[in-house]
């Protein structure tokens, strides 16, 4: 008797049925794993972006404007020696870090892709010591990711020195 019977097909089939089955799964968890690192790395990168801008913002300094000695505030504004677009003022508008040179239009810094969840400068300067204690928390925006939301949070301190 050649051939192969019924019963034989079918476990063959369930064999196969399964061995494709393990597969998908797999493919699916590294393609998921891949959007999630993806989505992390460009959550640091940006924070890093953004902190660096702020730390450009603040050297140089001639005044601090905003926050006054001794509070807080999600605005930062300084006046830069030798600038001629003075003050330079970085502030949280919604989910948006602005920039803005003097009078002109205030300018997105962070990418569609993240939502500026806290901005907070603190003012800490003591006497002829001004400092500026900065938190900035960072969340990706796009809802794609099966898995949480991949955030950051920088908390960093500058000292800002005299001319």
């Amino acid at each position: 008797m050649k051939g192969f019977t019924l019963i034989e097909i079918i476990i063959y089939m369930a064999l196969l049925s399964l061995t494709i089955g393990f597969i998908l799964v797999g493919v699916y968890q590294i393609l998921d794993s891949k959007t999630g690192v993806l989505a992390r790395t460009s959550v640091e990168e940006e924070a890093n972006f953004l902190m660096k801008k702020i730390k450009w913002a603040l050297t140089n300094v001639d005044a601090i404007n905003q926050p006054a000695a001794a509070t807080t505030s999600t605005t930062l504004s300084v006046n830069k020696f030798n600038f001629p677009s003075n003050p330079v003022v970085i502030n949280l508008s919604g989910s948006d870090i602005n920039i803005t040179y003097a009078a002109n239009p205030a300018v997105i810094l962070n990418s569609e892709d993240v939502a500026i969840k806290e901005l907070v400068f603190e003012n800490i300067s003591s006497g002829s010591n001004p400092a500026v204690k900065i938190k900035l928390a960072v969340e990706y925006k796009p809802s794609d990711l099966k898995t949480m939301k991949p955030s950051t949070t920088i908390e960093t301190t500058i000292y800002l020195r005299k001319q």
